[in-house]
């Protein structure tokens, strides 16, 4: 009789200990997943940040050719970029000062009168009253002609920016999935260890 009681002790305390060892296993793994799922979280948020990031200066100049659309139309604008603008005619003169000295006005513009200067030179009559009025008529229809295309050239930039905060818009929302389903991941496998842990102490204590 003795013999069996001591047996039986032998057997519960091993099986108690094996219980244990079990459960600290699956409480190891399970610490071991969810470091991981961190881990794995940090990098997806550094990742979309750098995303963000790259992105982030054609949204800026996208926003910054919008605005200079508006200001030529005297539109008000929203403070965000830079301060809020009323809008207003001294708005619209100083968008168009603007365009006078912009590349897409002043090249052109500098090219054509060196063309009517040479052509005039050519004939000889470079110093002749005609050769001022030829420059002054070109310069008061030089403007109309490259309105249009500047308008074009901002409503392409300010594309770009749109394209670039929808890429924005379309990364959070995927992001936000990945991140969601990272840290789902993370809590199951913590969950799953104290289920395990339970589970495996349980059986010792039937044991």
């Amino acid at each position: 009789g003795a013999a069996t009681i001591g047996g039986a002790l032998i057997s519960s305390s091993a099986s108690k200990s094996a219980a244990e060892t079990q459960a600290q296993a699956a409480r190891d793994a399970a610490a071991l997943q969810y470091k991981t799922s961190q881990d794995t979280l940090a990098l997806q948020k550094e990742m979309f940040n750098k995303g963000q990031e790259g992105l982030q200066p054609f949204k800026d100049v996208g926003t910054s050719a919008f605005y200079s659309l508006a200001d030529l139309y005297g539109l008000p604008t929203p403070a965000g970029a830079r301060p809020a603008s009323a809008g207003g005619a001294g708005t619209a003169g100083a968008a168009f000062d603007v365009f006078r000295g912009s590349p897409e006005y002043q090249i052109p513009f500098q090219q054509g009168v060196k063309a009517i200067e040479y052509s005039r030179a050519a004939k000889g009559g470079l110093q002749n009253p005609g050769t001022a009025d030829a420059l002054m008529q070109y310069g008061q229809g030089y403007a109309g002609t490259r309105l249009d295309s500047y308008i074009g050239k901002l409503l392409s930039i300010a594309g770009i920016g749109e394209n670039a905060a929808a890429a924005g818009a379309g990364q959070a929302t995927q992001q936000g999935q990945v991140l969601g389903n990272t840290m789902m991941a993370g809590g199951n496998a913590l969950a799953g260890g104290i289920t395990g842990a339970g589970q495996a102490t349980a059986a010792g204590q039937v044991g």
